[in-house]
Formats: C-alpha cells, structure tokens, sequence
C-alpha cells in the first residue's frame, strides 16, 4: 500500500501537470499573437522564460506517476526529472534578464536590443548544457519514486563541480536581480519626491509587481535547496517539491490573471469580437407591367 505522502504527492503532480500548463500555454499564445505584447521586450522575455518553465511539466507528470504506480517507467521519469532540473537551473538567470529589463525601462535607460538577445542565448546554452552533463558518466541527477526531491549523485566524479557551478550561478543571478529591483526602488522613490508620480507607471507596474513576486519565490526557493540542509522527513521533501511545481505551473498563471486586466480579459476570450451587421430592408412598390 502506498504511503500517505506518496499517493498525495503522485496525485498533486499528476493533477498539477495535466490542467496547468494548458492554461499557461493560452497565456503565451496570447503574448505572441496580440501586437500589443509582442512588440513588448518584456513580453517577449516572460515569454521566452514561460515555455522554458513548460519543460518542467514532462517532469512533474511523470513524477507523480511514478510515485502512484511504484515504477521508474522505464527510466523516463528520471529522463523527465533531469529535464525539470534544468528548468530550476535555467530560470534564475532568464529572471535577471527580466530584472535588467524592469530596470532599464522604469529607470530611463537605454541598451541595445542585442543585449538581451545575447544573455538569453548564453542562459539558454547554459540550461542545455548541464542537462546534456547530467547523461555523461561524470554527473548525475537521482530520483525515485520514494524521493520528494531529486538529489545530486556525488559518487560521478564531476558532480560537485556542477553542483557548485550551477549554484554560484543561480546565486549571482538572484544578486544581480535583487541590485536591479533596489535601483528600481531607489529611482522611483526618488523620482517621486521630486515629481510625484513617475510617466506611464501605471502601464509598467503590474509587469513590476509580477516580476517582482517571482523574483522572491525563486530566491527563496535557490535558498531553501543549495544553501539549507533539509531533513529527511517525507513531509519536508513533499513541501519543497509541491512548492517547485506551485513556482514553474501554478504561480506564472495566476500573478498574469491576478494583475493584468487586459491579459484577464484577453484569457477568458475565446472568441473575437464579433462585428454584427443589420440588414435593413427598404420595402417599396413594385409596379408589374403585364
């Protein structure tokens, strides 16, 4: 019989990665069809960071089926697990690119559009390389389906030295983003002693608190996994994981619904307006000429 925490744990995932990332996929479509995102660069941004945290649904699936069904499945949830890694490794530093980006706007600055093209080209060639390191002999990423998280296997030779890797990588990227938001802070107290309210803020500030949000989740959360020794509790590693799903699936969706009217209501349209056009119909005599 499956344990409590187990079955809950295969449930949750399973639920998580069925129902969510349709709803998050709607949200994409709808930043790359609508003009009005996607000549945004912070559109284009979250949504470059949103189909990177779609790859952590694979995992997640297979995860909780593996804890429902007491099977690896033929080493696919490993697989899937390895790429969920990748996506908690990869999204620190495509959250800084938003950060510079928040900056670069509320602050006045200007930088070349090439910039962001370069760093999210490097993020990403980082994210697919440690998932390819991950099926080297020299790394490895554990998982089974009595684990709430997968864990680093250090007997690989090389594994310490990516796991050290990766974490000063996501911290640097939590730094830098927290100096971007302080700046950001700064300015905007500043320029609001001066002049009150800042141009345009209203159109920038949901974007800034969603930013905002998300940047302390995945600070807390690159905390709470590289820097604190988490007990052996089956409670604990449940939290943790259940709180990587709510970060990747759950979270992105509901901070868009949640503060963006237009993009609320942009969702819940299924279907273009509809241009109705009345006929009239003018009724005259009509002579026949028999």
């Amino acid at each position: 019989m499956l344990a409590a925490f187990q079955f809950s744990a295969g449930v949750l995932h399973v639920l998580f990665s069925i129902f969510l990332p349709p709803l998050y996929l709607r949200l994409l479509y709808i930043f790359l069809t609508r003009p009005q995102y996607r000549k945004m660069e912070c559109y284009r941004i979250m949504t470059i960071i949103g189909f990177v945290q779609l790859l952590a649904a694979p995992g997640t699936l297979f995860g909780g089926l593996s804890h429902l069904l007491a099977d690896d499945l033929w080493n696919v949830t490993v697989t899937s697990v390895k790429l969920f890694s990748m996506v908690s490794k990869t999204e620190p530093p495509l959250s800084f690119v938003l950060a510079l980006n928040r900056m670069e706007v509320l602050c006045g600055l200007e930088f070349p559009n090439i910039l962001y093209k370069i760093i999210i080209c490097v993020c990403l060639l980082y994210g697919i390389t440690y998932f390819g390191l991950l099926f080297t002999p020299w790394c490895d990423y554990t998982f089974n389906q009595q684990m709430y998280i997968a864990r680093f296997d250090f007997t690989r030779p090389y594994t310490y030295l990516v796991a050290t890797t990766t974490t000063i990588v996501s911290t640097a990227s939590i730094c830098a983003s927290l100096t971007c938001y302080l700046i950001v802070i700064f300015h905007l107290l500043r320029v609001q002693g001066k002049v009150g309210t800042l141009k345009n803020f209203h159109k920038e500030k949901s974007i800034l608190k969603y930013a905002g949000i998300r940047f302390l989740c995945d600070m807390f959360l690159v905390i709470t996994f590289n820097y604190i020794k988490i007990p052996p509790l089956d409670w604990m590693g449940f939290a943790i994981s259940s709180l990587y799903m709510v970060n990747h699936l759950l979270l992105p969706t509901s901070l868009y619904l949640a503060l963006n009217r237009s993009i609320r209501q942009e969702f819940f349209l299924f279907r273009s307006n509809e241009v109705k056009v009345v006929s009239v119909t003018t009724s005259s005599t009509m002579n026949t000429i028999g």
